[in-house]
Parts: structure tokens; sequence; C-alpha cells
């Protein structure tokens, strides 16, 4: 509050916040039998009212301004003039700001337990009520000092833990609403007031609410703070707030919120109409540094390059204009670009099945027939061709056999590549290679040097991770790590 008041000043602005919400409180020694008094005056921007010991508002601020008695061994010295004196010691308000703060001390420490608890008893407060009696007798009442109330600050849990929301009563004569998060819903004067005062619960004919026969029934919600307004300076207060009032950076947020609910309100609308797309790209898979070919569960970003691309395109959409998108977004010529249909198998791992060959086909037709996973999304491998024909077709190797045993016979098997950099201790994506499941491991090495652009000499060490057992759950991986030597 001090740091606005300080930019305020030279404003129009200036002194607004203590003029709204600051009141002048007296702390007073005055001696019984003489006429010596000492006073000290101080702002105040809200009052810590007592709910210990106290059923109501009005009680708490009465123990607020009782007077003390300072007699006997506790004599209050009032200078050499008049040396002890009886004395009464107390505090009354001289004023009250136009939005007044009451804060509710829910929150103290218990001396028999030695730590801060909640204080869940039932403390009432009202609609509408009169600080006049809490004034000095010579404070200004040529207008009434009543107080209506306009905000309620619940906490509900304990000390440790809970959760915070609000009752506020935005215009003169309109309703209270409960501000949850991002939650705004109308609230009953019951919500407001009675639901808030914490203690046991109330049935609607007076009686208390019992957990059996013996155990009553605590609220864990009650009012830690409460806002009034001074009803004859509602009008001052609670001005009308027309768009010239919005701040631009503000109204812009706003509108660009109101963009977003209307497009998910939309997307929701038409979700059926749709289907989400993941694709494992070159790109994504160079950038997983773990063992599997990526993780579906995440979404592709900057932060986060190993994850597999997203695409949210009509149902009707075909598979050829999805590999228009993927090219575009990998800089890759759509027709150098393979679709593979990812299956779950029985080791939890997802790996490709079979090559998508009709590009015409929609990407909902390819989903049910080729999906083979669960996924509510369609998910695929894009596999790019490193040689074109001619007429700048891509040339694809055999297409290795499918898991269903469709298809013409062929050795050929797909393995893809991991390289373990041991300088830097990071395992990454190498690529892929089709090569005869009838050829030996180190028929293997020409092979990873060409596809890796190593020297001919290159020495390698090569590791077939299977069976990884990870956080006790078996994941079987086929990759093939390496570990480059230069000569």
């Amino acid at each position: 509050m001090e740091r606005m008041e300080e930019k305020m000043k030279g404003t129009q602005a200036e002194n607004v916040l203590s003029k709204l919400f600051c009141g002048k409180v007296r702390t007073y020694i005055s001696c019984i039998n003489v006429e010596y008094e000492s006073r000290r005056v101080e702002d105040f921007w809200d009052i810590q009212l007592n709910v210990s010991g106290n059923k109501n508002l009005v009680e708490s601020f009465k123990d607020y301004v009782q007077v003390e008695v300072m007699n006997g061994e506790n004599q209050y010295f009032a200078g050499e003039q008049f040396k002890l004196q009886d004395a009464n010691k107390g505090v009354i308000f001289e004023t009250f700001p136009e939005v007044l703060h009451l804060q509710l001390k829910r929150f103290q420490y218990d001396v028999d337990r030695d730590a801060m608890m909640k204080i869940n008893d039932r403390y009432e407060f009202p609609e509408t009520f009169d600080a006049a009696p809490y004034l000095s007798d010579d404070a200004d009442k040529s207008e009434p000092w009543v107080y209506q109330l306009h905000g309620v600050l619940v906490h509900s849990g304990d000390l440790n833990a809970g959760h915070y929301y609000a009752f506020i009563k935005p215009t003169k004569d309109g309703w209270f609403y409960k501000y949850d998060d991002d939650k705004v819903t109308k609230a009953t004067m019951r919500e407001v007031l009675e639901e808030n005062f914490g203690g046991e619960y109330l049935l609607p004919n007076g009686t208390v609410a019992m957990r059996g026969k013996t155990k009553p029934i605590i609220r864990q919600m009650s009012a830690y703070m409460l806002v009034y307004i001074r009803q004859s300076r509602l009008d001052d207060v609670l001005l009308p707030v027309t768009k010239e009032d919005t701040p631009p950076h503000l109204q812009k947020k706003l509108d660009e919120e109101a963009a977003l609910r209307e497009m998910r309100r939309k997307e929701r609308e038409e979700q059926h109409l749709y289907l989400g797309c993941k694709v494992i790209t070159e790109d994504t898979y160079r950038a997983h540094g773990a063992t599997d070919l990526t993780s579906f569960e995440r979404a592709h970003s900057e932060d986060e390059p190993a994850a597999p691309r997203f695409y949210r395109l009509l149902r009707k959409s075909t598979v050829k204009e999805l590999m228009e998108k993927v090219g575009a977004d990998t800089n890759v010529d759509p027709k150098k670009i393979r679709f593979w249909a990812m299956v779950n198998r029985q080791n939890k791992t997802i790996r490709p099945d079979a090559p998508i060959t009709d590009i015409n086909a929609t990407v909902e037709d390819t989903y049910q027939r080729l999906g083979g996973s669960k996924a509510v999304e369609l998910r695929l491998w894009a596999e790019v061709a490193e040689s074109v024909n001619s007429d700048g077709d891509a040339i694809w190797p055999a297409t290795p056999t499918q898991t269903n045993g469709n298809g013409p016979k062929t050795d050929l098997i797909v393995l893809f590549l991991k390289w373990f950099d041991v300088e830097s201790q990071s395992l990454s994506g190498a690529g892929h290679i089709y090569i005869s499941r009838e050829k030996k491991v180190e028929d293997l090495v020409p092979v990873i040097l060409k596809k890796m652009g190593w020297p001919d000499k290159t020495q390698l060490r090569l590791f077939e991770v299977r069976d990884i057992k990870v956080g006790g759950e078996q994941v079987a991986n086929n990759i093939v790590g390496n570990q480059a030597k230069y000569d």
C-alpha cells in the first residue's frame, strides 16, 4: 500500500488510498483524579479483532475499546507535578475510513499446546453495524457511521493446509458473488453469513448437526477478514466502471482471454470433427535422450523438442495433407515422406508396424484401419527417403514383413540407432537403417559408419539393449547404442 501511495504522489489519485482505507485511532492514559492525560494518535488501515472469547463483532469491538484501570501497584506516573495517579488506559477511534477492513484473529498462539492454532469457534458478524459507539466523544457524528458488509474473505481448512476464497458484493444493491479461483457464482446471504461464522453446523431449525449421537459437526471454513463500506458513502466508493476506466493492457488481456474461451468452446463443440495426430520425425527422434523412440505423453515445444509433433486435423483430411504439413514443419519434400502406423507392444513399448501406402485415405480411415493402439490420437512415424528417382519420387527399400504376415516376403528389418556420446555422457537418436536379419553384428559397422559420416577406420562398440527394468517394470528396447573411438 505504501508503494502505491508513493507512485500516486503528484497525480490526481494522490491521497485516494488513505481517504478510502485509512482511519485514526487514539491510545490514551487519562488520570482519574487530576487533569492529566497522555495520548497518541495513529493511522490504521485495518482493525484486528479477537475471536477467542467473543461471540460476535459487537463483543469484539467492546473488547477492543475496553478501559483498563491502572491503580494500586500499577498506578500511572503522571510526571513530577502529579506523581503516581490512578488512571484509565485504553484506545478509542477518532475516525473510521470509508472502507473498513476488519481482520478476525482466527490464528493465534496456544500456550498449552505451544503452537499456532486455528480458532474454529462460532463468531457472528452482521450485514450492517453501527460504529458510532466506538468513536471518541469529540468525533464528527454529523452523518451516521453505519457500515454495510461488502466483502468476506474465507479460509477453509486448518493451520497447515487450506483453501482461500471470497464473497464480494460489487454494487450497492446487487448480489454477493463467490470468487473461488477461476469460478465466480452468485451467493445467497446464508452462504455469505451463516456458513462462514465457523463453529458448529446449525440446521435450518436452529439445532446443532451431530456426527453420531454425541459429537457435533464443526465447520472447517470461517471468515478471517470482513470488508464494510460506510452506507452514506456507498455512491462515492462504488462508482460504475466504464470501458474507458479499464487500462488498455488489461482490456487487451481480457479480450485475449475471451477469445481463448470462445476458441475452446468451439473446439469442444467441434471436437467430434477433428482427430489428433502425433508424429515422430527425424528431428524429434534425434533429440530424444531416452531409450525409446519418443514420449507420446509430452507436448512438442522449444523446451520439449523430443516430443512428437502434434497436428489437429479434420477427420476427413487426407494422409497426403498431413504429409504436406509435416514436410513444411521439417523442411522436407513431402514426396520423400512415408508414414508408419505405431502400435503398442506387450512389453509396453510403441513401435512402427506397417507403412501407410494409401496417401489419399482420410486420417479417420487410417486411424481405424491401421491405428493399432488404444491411444485417442493417431500415432505415426515419418520416415524420410534417402534417395529419389528421376521423377523425384522416393525410393523405398523393400518393406519388412508386417506383423500380421501380410505383404511380400523380405528378410529386411528396421533398426533404430542410438548414439551414446562418451564425452558429453548423452544419448541421442541417430536415425534408422535397413539390414537383412541374416547379417552378422559386425556387418552393421560399415553401415553405421556411413550413416554417421565417420571415417572407415573408426572403432565402434555396439550394444543391443533388451529388457531394461525401470522402476521395477520391464521395458524392452531394440536399439543399437554405440560409442565412437577414433584412431
